[in-house]
């Protein structure tokens, strides 16, 4: 949420299902998948549609958020365990 804007959480650019079919694509050419997120709904929107995945990476990490840009305390605890 932007300062003095409590109803303003920022532009959401792509939704579950694209990041779900990205998720599809990357597992099936094996490479790991980066997604840019600037705010605490985008960070929760990614990390919800990750925590649903196995890993398939053997060598390195399998997601990647690029710029996580505020957030949440919880976001971090369940994006690091």
């Amino acid at each position: 949420m932007f300062e003095g804007e409590a109803d303003n959480y920022g532009l959401s650019t792509t939704t579950h299902e694209i990041l779900e079919e990205a998720i599809s694509e990357a597992r099936e050419k094996g490479i790991h998948v980066s997604v840019h997120a600037m705010g605490d709904h985008a960070v929760d929107q990614i990390v919800n549609v990750f925590a649903k995945e196995e890993p398939w990476v053997k060598d390195a990490p399998t997601f990647h958020v690029e710029h996580a840009a505020m957030p949440t305390k919880k976001r971090l605890h369940h994006m690091w365990n």
